[in-house]
C-alpha cells in the first residue's frame, strides 16, 4: 500500500510539472481568442444596428416629407380653415381632391396606413378609410397628441404606439406609430388643425428588418425606456441603457448618431447589446444578442485546447508510471525481505550491485538480519533454564495456598453463623421498632380523626341552620314570583285593551281621511269660494295621516310590550318551578344532615375506644423492644470476633494467592518468549 502511495506521488508530481504550464498556456490562448471574438461580435452588431437605424430614418424622413406637402397644400389649408371658397361646390371639390391625394399616399406607401387632418372646428378630413368618431367616443380635441401639436405650431412630433382610432378598417386593439404637426393659415400662420399620419407597425418592422430571430432581438424605446412599437415588438426592462450612454444624454446635449455596444448580464446570461439613437427623435434602436451564439468559434477552440491538454496528460501519466516503476522496484524487493524477517525467517539475505542509497540500505538490512539470528539463539537457551526454576517455585506455592484456604474456610463458616444470628435478631428488633412506630402513628391518627369528627359535628349543626334559612328564603321567593306572574298577566290584559283602542283610533283616522278627501272634492267643485274650506280639509287630512302613523307606531310598541310580557310570564313560570324543586331539595338536604350528625357521634365514640386500645398496645411493645436489643448486642459481639479471625486468614491467603499468580504470569511470559524465539531460524543466505 505504501509502495503504491509512493508510486502515485511520483506520478502526480511528474504530471503536475507538465500539465500546469500546458493549462496556463491553453487558458491564455482561449482568453485572448475570447477577447478578440467579443470585440468583433460587438463591432458586427453595431454595423447591423446602424444599417437598420438608417432604413428606419429613411422611412421616417419620407413621412415627414409627406406631412410637409400637406402642410403647404392650399386645398388642405382651405378645407381646414373654411376659407378661400366662393361657394360650397368649390369646398366639396377641394375636399374630394385632398381625399384622393391622401388615399393615393396610403396606397403608394405600404407602411402608411392613415392620413388625416383634424380641424379645429371638430371636422376630420382624410383618406377613404377615415371616420369622424373614435372607438371610445372621445373627441380628438381632448387627446394629448392634439394638444401637444397645437401648443407648438409647425413643429413635428413622433408618437409611439397609440390606438388606431378614427379608422373604419382597424381591428380591436390595433396600434400605430404617428407623426403629428399643425396646419396653419397661409396669411397669419395661425394653427387651424393637426395633421396626423399613422404608420403600420407590422409593415414598419418588416421593412426595417426588426422582426429578429433566434439569434438576436430588437427593441425601439423612448427616453424613458418605454416601448415605442407596442405589443408587436415588446421591449425588456433589462435592455434599458445605463445612464451616461450616448443614447441617454441629458437635455441640451446633442445625442450622437453613431451606433455603440456593450456587454450586459441579462438573467444570468451575457448578451451583446448594440444601440443607436434615431435622428430627429428621442427614440433609440436596441439590439440584444446572446454572447454564446456569437462565440461558437471560441467554444470550438476551447474544445480543441482541452483535447490537446488531455492527450498530453495521458502521455505524461505513462511516462510518470514508467519512471516511478523503475524507482520503486528496489524498494519493493527490500520490503518483501523485511516482511519475511517479520514472519520469523532470519535466513533471508539480499544482494545489490547498486552504489546509491538503495544499495547502502540493502547492506544495512543484511547486517541487521545476522545480528537478530545471533540474539534469538542466546535468548532460547536462557529461556529453558528460567522455565525449570519457575516450575519448582510454583509447586511449593501451591502447597502453601491449599493449607491457608482450609483455615480461611473454617473461620468463614463461624463468622457466617454469627452474622446470620446477629442479622436475625436485628431484623426482629427492626420489625418491633416499625410496629411501635406504626402504633404511635395510629394513636396520632385516631386522635386527629376524633378532632375531625368534632369539627364535622360543629359544621353539621351550622349546615342544618343554613338549610333552615334557605327554606325560609325559598318560601319568600315563591311568593314574590307568584306576585310577579299575576302582575304580568294583568299587564298583558291591559296591553290587549290598548291594542283595541289603537285599532279604533286607526279606523277613526281612516274615516276622517275619507271625509277630508270628500270635502276637498266638494270644495274644488265650488271654486274660489271653497278655497278656505279646501285648506281646512287638507289640514284635517294631514292630521288624519299623522294620527294613522302615530297609531301604527303605538301599535308596534304595544305588540313589542305584549311579546316582552309573554316572555316575562314564561320566565316567571319557569322560575317558580325551579324554586319549588329547590325547596324540595333543601328538605332532602336537611334530612341528610340529621343522619350525618348521628353517624359522626357514633364515629367519635369509636375513636375514643381505639385510642385507649392503642396506648395499651404501645406499652407492651416497648417491653419487647428492650429484650430484643439485649439479644442483638450479644450476637454483634460474637460476629465481631469471628470477623477479626477471618480478616487475618484472608490477608495470609491473599498473599499466597498473589505469589502463585505472579509465578503463573512469569511462566506464561517464559512460554511466550520461547514461542517467539522458536519462530526465528538462523543460517543461510539469499
Amino acid at each position: 500500500m505504501k509502495l503504491n502511495s509512493i508510486k502515485v506521488k511520483l506520478a502526480a508530481a511528474f504530471i503536475l510539472l507538465i500539465l500546469i504550464p500546458l493549462s496556463l498556456l491553453g487558458y491564455m490562448s482561449v482568453h485572448q481568442a475570447s477577447s478578440m471574438i467579443e470585440r468583433d461580435s460587438a463591432s458586427s452588431r453595431e454595423t447591423i444596428v446602424e444599417n437598420k437605424a438608417l432604413t428606419l430614418e429613411e422611412m421616417m424622413r419620407t413621412v415627414e416629407s409627406l406631412s410637409t406637402e400637406i402642410f403647404t397644400n392650399l386645398d388642405a389649408i382651405n378645407i381646414t380653415s373654411g376659407e378661400g371658397f366662393v361657394n360650397a361646390n368649390d369646398r366639396d371639390e377641394a375636399r374630394n381632391s385632398f381625399q384622393q391625394r391622401a388615399t393615393s399616399t396610403t396606397t403608394g406607401f405600404s407602411y402608411v396606413s392613415r392620413v388625416a387632418i383634424f380641424a379645429e372646428d371638430g371636422k376630420i378630413h382624410g383618406d377613404a378609410g377615415v371616420v369622424n368618431k373614435s372607438r371610445d367616443s372621445t373627441p380628438f380635441r381632448e387627446r394629448t397628441w392634439y394638444k401637444t401639436a397645437m401648443s407648438a405650431p409647425g413643429q413635428v412630433f413622433w408618437l409611439g404606439a397609440n390606438p388606431a382610432d378614427f379608422s373604419q378598417t382597424a381591428t380591436e386593439g390595433e396600434e400605430v406609430i404617428s407623426l403629428v404637426r399643425t396646419i396653419n393659415k397661409k396669411a397669419t400662420l395661425t394653427p387651424v388643425g393637426v395633421i396626423k399620419i399613422d404608420l403600420d407597425i407590422g409593415e414598419l418592422i418588416e421593412r426595417a428588418g426588426l422582426a429578429g430571430s433566434e439569434l438576436d432581438s430588437y427593441s425601439l424605446v423612448d427616453a424613458e425606456g418605454s416601448n415605442v412599437l407596442g405589443a408587436l415588438l415588446p421591449s425588456r426592462e433589462d435592455w434599458r441603457l445605463p445612464d451616461g450612454s450616448p443614447a441617454n444624454s441629458s437635455e441640451g446635449d446633442e445625442p450622437t448618431a453613431d451606433a455603440a455596444s456593450m456587454i450586459s448580464d441579462v438573467d444570468g446570461e451575457k448578451r451583446v447589446v448594440a444601440y443607436r439613437p434615431i435622428e430627429g427623435t428621442e427614440w433609440t434602436l436596441i439590439s440584444s444578442t446572446p454572447l454564446s451564439a456569437l462565440t461558437k468559434e471560441l467554444q470550438s477552440i476551447k474544445r480543441q485546447t482541452l483535447l490537446q491538454i488531455a492527450i498530453f496528460a495521458v502521455i505524461a501519466l505513462a511516462a510518470a508510471l514508467l519512471f516511478s516503476q523503475r524507482m520503486t522496484g528496489a524498494i519493493a524487493r527490500l520490503s518483501g525481505a523485511m516482511k519475511k524477517v517479520e514472519n520469523g525467517d532470519l535466513n533471508v539475505r539480499l544482494s545489490s550491485s547498486s552504489k546509491d542509497e538503495i544499495g547502502a540500505l540493502t547492506q544495512s538490512f543484511n547486517e541487521m538480519a545476522g545480528r537478530l539470528a545471533t540474539l534469538a539463539s542466546g535468548v532460547g537457551k536462557s529461556n529453558d533454564v528460567l522455565n525449570r526454576t519457575v516450575a519448582s517455585m510454583m509447586t511449593s506455592a501451591e502447597s502453601v495456598r491449599a493449607s491457608w484456604e482450609e483455615t480461611t474456610k473454617s473461620v468463614h463458616e463461624i463468622a457466617i453463623g454469627a452474622n446470620e444470628q446477629s442479622e436475625s435478631v436485628q431484623r426482629g428488633a427492626d420489625m418491633t421498632d416499625e410496629l411501635a412506630a406504626a402504633i404511635e402513628r395510629s394513636v396520632g391518627r385516631i386522635g386527629h380523626a376524633a378532632e375531625l369528627a368534632e369539627v364535622a359535628n360543629r359544621y353539621g349543626e351550622e349546615g342544618k341552620q343554613s338549610i333552615a334559612e334557605l327554606t325560609r328564603m325559598a318560601e319568600r321567593s315563591t311568593e314574590s314570583v307568584r306576585e310577579v306572574t299575576e302582575r304580568t298577566r294583568k299587564l298583558a290584559e291591559q296591553s290587549k285593551q290598548i291594542g283595541e283602542i289603537v285599532k279604533l283610533i286607526r279606523e277613526i283616522a281612516a274615516r276622517t281621511n275619507i271625509l277630508a278627501i270628500n270635502a276637498s272634492i266638494e270644495a274644488a267643485r265650488v271654486g274660489a269660494s271653497g278655497k278656505g274650506f279646501l285648506v281646512i280639509s287638507d289640514d284635517v287630512r294631514a292630521l288624519a295621516d299623522q294620527v294613522k302613523v302615530s297609531s301604527q307606531h303605538i301599535e308596534g310598541i304595544v305588540e313589542e310590550l305584549a311579546a316582552d310580557t309573554d316572555k316575562v310570564s314564561q320566565h316567571a313560570a319557569s322560575l317558580l318551578g325551579d324554586i319549588e324543586r329547590q325547596d324540595r331539595l333543601i328538605g332532602l338536604n336537611a334530612e341528610s344532615f340529621d343522619r350525618l350528625l348521628g353517624a359522626i357521634d357514633t364515629m367519635h365514640e369509636s375513636m375514643q375506644q381505639l385510642s385507649l386500645d392503642a396506648s395499651a398496645m404501645n406499652e407492651g411493645n416497648r417491653s419487647i423492644v428492650d429484650q430484643m436489643q439485649g439479644i442483638s448486642s450479644v450476637a454483634e459481639q460474637t460476629a465481631a470476633a469471628c470477623e477479626q479471625v477471618a480478616s487475618s486468614a484472608e490477608v495470609q491467603n491473599d498473599a499466597v494467592r498473589h505469589l502463585f499468580d505472579r509465578m503463573a504470569d512469569i511462566r506464561e511470559q517464559i512460554a511466550v518468549l520461547g514461542d517467539s524465539v522458536s519462530r526465528f531460524r538462523s543460517g543461510g543466505s539469499e
